[in-house]
Parts: C-alpha cells; sequence; structure tokens
C-alpha cells in the first residue's frame, strides 16, 4: 500500500478548474450488506444494510487549476467478483453558490472538469476523459484445471492440504499456469479455506507477457466467499502493468473465467 502511494502512475487524479479558494469537495454514498444472518435455529435472515459515505475537500490554489490526487471513484464488490462503476459527485462552492457534476476516475487515470464558473450559478461542464490513462478491459473463456498433492505434505496437520496447480486458460487469454495451493478446514463439514498463487504465462487478448494471481476463498458452511486478484506490478513484456481481478465459474464439471482488467495505454 504504501509502495502504490509513492507511485503516480496508481493514482486517481482529478484536473480541475474553479475559482481560486473555491472549496472543491468529492461524495460518494452507497449501502454495504453483510452476509446472511445465521439464527439460533440456523436459519438465516436478511443481510443487514449499512449506510455509508465518503467525502473529501481540498481548496482550488492561486491560478484556478488544481491535480488532486483522490480515491478511485470505482470500488471492490463486497462479493468479491468484479469492481463496481461508481462516480463521485465533484462540487465547486464559493460565496454561496455551487455547482456539481458527476465525475468517474479509475485507479491509473486521469478525468477533467472544469468549474470555472461556479460562482455564477449553473453552467455547462465538460468532462474530458481523453487523458485516462488506463481503461477496463473484460476477457473471458475457459480453463482446465490439474491438482496434485505436493510431495512431503502428508508430514502436515491432517486438516491442511498442498497442492501443486496445472492450468490451461482458453479463450481471450491463451496461456499456461504453474501454482500452489494451502488448503485448511474440512470440507466435508462444509467450512474450509485456500489460499494460492499461479503464474500465468501467454497471450491475454494478443499481448504476450504474464503475470501473477493471489487466491483467497473461504466456504462456510456452504456459504462460498473467493477473491482471485492481479498481484501489482507482477506483470511482464506487454502485460506490465496490468492490474484486476478474476472470476471463477464452476458449472458441472466445466470452468470458466472472467477477468477484468486495466493496462496503462502505452501497453
Amino acid at each position: 500500500l504504501l509502495a502504490a502511494a509513492a507511485d503516480a502512475s496508481k493514482h486517481s487524479i482529478l484536473k480541475v478548474r474553479a475559482p481560486e479558494g473555491a472549496t472543491l469537495t468529492i461524495e460518494k454514498k452507497f449501502t454495504m450488506e453483510s452476509s446472511p444472518v445465521i439464527q439460533a435455529d440456523s436459519s438465516r435472515s436478511a443481510p443487514l444494510t449499512f449506510p455509508m459515505a465518503l467525502t473529501s475537500s481540498t481548496v482550488v490554489p492561486k491560478g484556478g487549476s488544481i491535480e488532486w490526487h483522490v480515491n478511485p471513484s470505482m470500488r471492490p464488490s463486497q462479493h468479491a467478483k468484479e469492481f463496481i462503476d461508481e462516480a463521485w459527485t465533484l462540487t465547486c462552492s464559493k460565496n454561496g453558490k455551487s455547482q456539481s457534476v458527476n465525475i468517474t476516475v479509475s485507479r491509473g487515470a486521469t478525468a477533467s472538469a472544469n468549474l470555472s464558473k461556479c460562482t455564477g450559478g449553473a453552467a455547462p461542464v465538460k468532462i474530458d476523459l481523453s487523458t485516462t490513462k488506463t481503461m477496463t478491459t473484460k476477457a473471458s473463456g475457459t480453463f482446465d484445471v490439474k491438482m496434485t498433492p505436493v510431495k512431503g505434505a502428508e508430514d502436515t496437520e491432517a486438516s491442511m492440504g498442498r497442492f501443486a496447480l496445472d492450468k490451461q486458460y482458453h479463450g481471450d487469454l491463451e496461456a499456461t499456469a504453474r501454482g500452489q495451493m494451502l488448503s485448511g478446514g474440512n470440507p466435508q463439514s462444509g467450512s474450509a479455506g485456500y489460499v494460492a498463487i499461479e503464474i500465468v504465462s501467454g497471450k491475454l487478448n494478443g499481448k504476450d507477457g504474464s503475470f501473477a494471481l493471489q487466491h483467497s476463498g473461504t466456504m462456510h458452511q456452504g456459504a462460498q466467499s473467493l477473491v482471485v486478484s492481479v498481484v501489482p506490478d507482477s506483470g511482464t513484456g506487454a502485460l506490465a502493468g496490468i492490474s484486476g481481478t478474476l472470476e471463477i465459474i464452476i458449472e458441472g464439471k466445466a470452468h470458466s473465467y472472467v477477468l477484468n482488467y486495466s493496462l496503462p495505454d502505452a501497453k
């Protein structure tokens, strides 16, 4: 996190024109949900809801322009499958007058807004996204996986397992992957967990390179949760700078994936 904070290429940046001395505020409201609530009789009630609000403010400096490094407007889904495409509400306020516009900016991207007339009432606002450094792309397809117990894993605790992963990706991602998985718990009881790292090498929508995927999965009384993310700065070749998340879909014996990823525009 500290390394990402120090790397401006990973920041979300708003370039704003506004009257000097005006207050700029970004705000976003959304609702989070808990998992279904388990009652004393083991039944499940509806999830609890939690209204959330994020806000941050700054003052426009002399000259009337500012480059504001902010958090991405999009956020990871609480169900850990993809990013939710949301927007900040950007408001310029001065002398009792204000003007607002919705603006979306992702990690490593830049968006621009002209609020230079916010003290004079409502005015047309143009949002220039032509300077965006990254764009989100979706890749999908199928994959085959072979899991082999690692030699010596029998020396670990009985409730733990260690496996070598050998995968073949097909579709938009034509690649092979090698990795290792460590599992714990008792799947027969409906509760277990696993972590894994795999190194993916091949072509992603025609771009040659490699990257690492990090898995973190849990199962509680049959309810499953899984996060698979691209390891930051793991990309090589034409995939250098890649970021994103992978969704795994299992239907019967068939395995498929959806990879939502971003690459610097130079790639």
